[in-house]
This record gives C-alpha cells, sequence and structure tokens, in this order.
C-alpha cells in the first residue's frame, strides 16, 4: 500500500484530538491534516459518559465536532483504523493495514485505562459480570447490564476510588439498586484529593442514597462489578519508541515529548509545570481539550493565542513521578489543581464546599483551608 506524508497527524478517540484538529485548522488553514481514530465513530468527547450509566438507552456517538466539519475544512478523518507501530526516527507510523503515514508534527492522545479488578476474592470478580468503563461500546454494554440488574433486582459494586466511581454511584442510586462503593484501603474515599472534610460530606451524601462503602477486605455482596480503579497509562505505543515514559508519557509545559515534533495530551501523560517544577498529570477527561488546543498552538510555532510563540527553554523537572494535577467533576462541581498544593471547590443539591482563600504564604506553602458551606 502506498505511503502518504502530511504536516500534522493526531492519532485518537477523544475530544483532544477533535479540539486538536480544530485549532490547527484556525492557525494552518492550507496544511494537510489527518486524524485516525481506533473507533467507528468520530472522536468524541470521553468525560461525560460516567454520568451516563442510568441511561434507559444509549444513543448514538455524540461527537465532538459534527463529522461533516472534517470534509469541510479540507481534514481527513480516518475512522477504525488502528497504529501498529510508531518510528520516531523516520517520523512516521505504521497501521493495521501496513499503510506507512508520515508526518512533520504527531499529536497522541494517550489513553488511560482501569486495570484488572484486584485478586481480593476472585471469584466475585469474574470476567462474565465485570464491566469497565473506558469507551462508547464499553459504556453501551454497561448500560444494557445495568438496566438487566435494576429489573431483577440485583446488586452493583463499584470498584476504586476514584471521581469516576462517585460519579457513576451517583447517579446509579436513581435507579434504586443495592449499590456497595469498593474504595480499597480506606474508608472513606477521595480524601487525599479533597481532605478529610468534603470527602466525609461525599460519604455522607452517598449513605444516604443507600451505597454501602467498603474496603476490599469486607465482604462483597453483588452480582454486577463496574471496574472504575484509577486508570493505567496506556502506553503499548510508545515504550518501544526513545518517547521519554515512565507512568506516564512524560512532555515539556508545551506537551512536547522527549522526541521534538510529537506531542502527548489525555490522561496518560503528564505536563512540567513551570509553576510547581513538576510533571502534572489530568484527573478528568474534562481538561484533554484545552491540552489540545495548548499544544496545537504549540505546533504551529503559536502561543494558546495568535501571537507568534516566544521559545523558551523549560526549567527541567524536580520529579520524575506526576502529582496530582486538576480535575474537573461534572462540569464545575470538583476541582483539584495541584497535589501538595491544590484548591477544592466541591458542590451538589445537598452540600456546598469552597476556599476560604486560594493564595500561598510567603514560604510557597499552601495556605487555603477547605470549609464546608
Amino acid at each position: 500500500m502506498a505511503s502518504i506524508h502530511v504536516k500534522y497527524l493526531l492519532l485518537g478517540s477523544g475530544a483532544g484530538v477533535a479540539a486538536g484538529a480544530e485549532r490547527l485548522r484556525a492557525l494552518d488553514a492550507l496544511a494537510d491534516t489527518l486524524v485516525i481514530t481506533p473507533e467507528p465513530a468520530a472522536p468524541y468527547d470521553h468525560a461525560p459518559l460516567a454520568s451516563m450509566v442510568a441511561l434507559p438507552v444509549l444513543g448514538p456517538v455524540k461527537p465532538f465536532l459534527p463529522p461533516a466539519w472534517y470534509a469541510a475544512n479540507n481534514v481527513k478523518l480516518w475512522t477504525a483504523r488502528r497504529v501498529a507501530e510508531l518510528d520516531t526516527a523516520r517520523s512516521c507510523i505504521v497501521t493495521d493495514a501496513a499503510q506507512r503515514i508520515y508526518y512533520d508534527r504527531l499529536l497522541l492522545e494517550i489513553p488511560a485505562n482501569p486495570p484488572p479488578p484486584p485478586p481480593v476474592q476472585p471469584a466475585q470478580f469474574s470476567t462474565a459480570t465485570t464491566y469497565a468503563h473506558r469507551n462508547y461500546a464499553d459504556l453501551d454494554r454497561l448500560i444494557h447490564a445495568v438496566q438487566g440488574a435494576a429489573g431483577s433486582g440485583q446488586s452493583l459494586t463499584v470498584l476504586g476510588p476514584t471521581l469516576m466511581a462517585m460519579e457513576m454511584l451517583t447517579v446509579l442510586a436513581s435507579l434504586k439498586l443495592s449499590l456497595t462503593w469498593v474504595t480499597g484501603r480506606t474508608d472513606l474515599p477521595l480524601a487525599d484529593l479533597v481532605g478529610p472534610a468534603i470527602a466525609g460530606a461525599i460519604a455522607r451524601s452517598l449513605a444516604d442514597r443507600n451505597v454501602r462503602i467498603v474496603t476490599a477486605a469486607q465482604p462483597l455482596p453483588h452480582n454486577l462489578t463496574i471496574n472504575a480503579q484509577v486508570p493505567v497509562a496506556d502506553l503499548t505505543l510508545v515504550r518501544p519508541t526513545p518517547i521519554r515514559a515512565e507512568q506516564y508519557v512524560l512532555t515539556d509545559n508545551t506537551h512536547q515529548t522527549s522526541v521534538p515534533g510529537v506531542y502527548a495530551i489525555g490522561m496518560g501523560a503528564a505536563a512540567l509545570s513551570p509553576q510547581f517544577g513538576k510533571h502534572l498529570k489530568l484527573l478528568s477527561a474534562q481538561y484533554v481539550a484545552e491540552q489540545a488546543r495548548s499544544a496545537a498552538a504549540a505546533m504551529t510555532g503559536h502561543t494558546s493565542g495568535d501571537d507568534p510563540a516566544t521559545p523558551t527553554t523549560p526549567p527541567p523537572p524536580t520529579t520524575s513521578t506526576p502529582e496530582l494535577a486538576y480535575t474537573l467533576f461534572d462540569g464545575k462541581a470538583l476541582t483539584v489543581c495541584g497535589e501538595p498544593r491544590f484548591a477544592v471547590r466541591w458542590s451538589t443539591a445537598e452540600t456546598e464546599g469552597a476556599l476560604s482563600s486560594d493564595g500561598f504564604n510567603a514560604a510557597d506553602q499552601w495556605v487555603a483551608t477547605a470549609s464546608l458551606k
């Protein structure tokens, strides 16, 4: 199969790829641009998936950009294509159809998926009744399983002390299921993110909805399991390359990897923060689109605005271990920025928490305190 060359190549299935393509086209209207996604539909926003598990029926995929946008803006879109190899030395990829595509700039949206269920009471975590939650196809299968469980009075367990687990449990409570949240070693989930006061409010709010919170060591009465554990970056494509990756793909503050011309965003990437002097990773897909717009600006030699970028040398990382960065839950309900220096805002219909301050003292220590209103 003949090889092709494009100026910009974007790989992934999420909102980051779509937002990146949109920004690239705005900044470089005539450049050859190709988007490749492994899924059968155009790239879409993964962030709302957790809040859709209680739907009676899942409708068609709602892409981040209308499929017609790609053709109208001369951006090639290839769906249901997988990348078999990334060759950074030759600036090319090889697809599962053995086609070579050469690029000048590459944007990777690195996914992160829940690991397998823990080996605790393994008989209860059968593959037949345990569902992952990674993409639209997973969600379609999960909705059918949840509706079946609701109709037969079965119980449901959600694994993982994560924001996704909390969001799913909140919406699943409307189905009047018997719900259990397996939080691992702690019976106060999310305390490391939002502090014990707000974590306690979250736990009480869920308890009021008849959600039982247990550790993995306790009995797990359930018929259906949703795996919403802390996601692990999928580094399959980048591991054989010189791209620097440890737990996550590590990038500079413009999202460029250790290989010039290759940029990485998404839940499986961690960008260097000049402010914090360390790599920060996303905790929610809500911010992936903004990451992509910033990366696209750098790929075209611009800043996040339309002015030419001033070349800068980012400071060296103080640690290769990504710290908690920031997340946005349900649009604006929960925001966490930087650990150990972070700010929190939490709100539901029942409780609302806010910072009494978001400043730092002269010693650069976080002095804000979270308090419930």
